[in-house]
């Protein structure tokens, strides 16, 4: 079990295209330092997936994981991850699985990730999330419990 702060260390590996660093002791936020962001988004584009569930990462998603564009599953479960889902995941277009279940997320589920053409499971349960609805005349609001009938949708 390792017990640090965000592994800086995986721009070394610059041909992982999985990242499993499940129930270990992660924490503070899931960040790169400045210095390292842009090399670090180069590596990130050939990850195919990233399971960072079952740590203590906590803060906000960040709003450039919109740009691993090669990504096909994302698990961030079981952390304490806190403010809105960044609507960047809707750049995800080859994502086929969303776990951000069992955080602190609030607000609004970004209607462009009912978009994902590919996105077959998508949990978002034990958060506080609501999704908005456009309907022709009308906005409607919804808890994700409601949505639960989706088979996509894990709540």
């Amino acid at each position: 079990m390792i017990n640090d702060s965000f592994p800086h260390w995986i721009e070394a590996l610059s041909e992982l295209q999985v990242l499993v660093l499940r129930s270990n002791k992660f924490h503070g936020p899931i960040t790169a330092p400045t210095r390292f962001e842009i090399e670090l988004m180069k590596i990130l584009t050939i990850f195919t997936s990233i399971d960072l569930s079952s740590n203590n990462f906590e803060g906000q998603i960040p709003r450039d994981i919109g740009e691993l564009s090669s990504l096909r599953g994302l698990n961030l479960s079981h952390n304490n991850l806190v403010g809105h889902i960044p609507s960047s995941l809707r750049n995800m277009t080859r994502l086929e699985w969303l776990d951000l279940s069992s955080n602190k997320l609030s607000g609004q589920i970004p209607t462009g990730l009912l978009d994902l053409t590919f996105l077959s499971s998508f949990n978002v349960s034990y958060n506080q999330l609501r999704l908005q609805q456009q309907r022709v005349g009308a906005t409607t609001s919804c808890t994700v419990d409601e949505l639960s009938r989706r088979r996509w949708l894990k709540a």
